[in-house]
């Protein structure tokens, strides 16, 4: 399991810069690429913070994940929806937003 979750992470990770480049205009794309650098930093430091979690015993890391896991799916779900104003754009930027739980 941990390495098809580094499999994925790399190929995220490999592919964020793009990804971002594209879905951003010219004007918000140093803001979009910084946030990404400072997310991946954010999320190594805090993963050493948390693997503490170890030492409280077998079954905390299963309920840091859990908790980390929901978070980031009730974010994901309640994000704002631009389906109505994928009328005025792109197929391929109203895919990016049409994609989640939340969509």
């Amino acid at each position: 399991m941990r390495l098809l979750q580094g499999v994925g992470g790399a190929m995220l990770m490999a592919n964020s810069g793009a990804i971002l480049t594209d879905a951003f205009p010219p004007s918000q794309r140093g803001l979009a690429l910084g946030l990404n650098q400072v997310a991946g930093i954010a999320g190594s430091f805090i993963g050493l913070v948390l693997g503490g979690g170890h030492t409280m015993g077998w079954t905390s890391p299963l309920v840091i994940g859990l908790i980390g896991g929901g978070c980031c799916g009730w974010i994901s779900s309640t994000g704002s929806s631009r389906a109505s104003s994928c009328s005025t754009e792109s197929a391929w930027d109203c895919s990016l937003h049409r994609t989640g739980p939340g969509s």
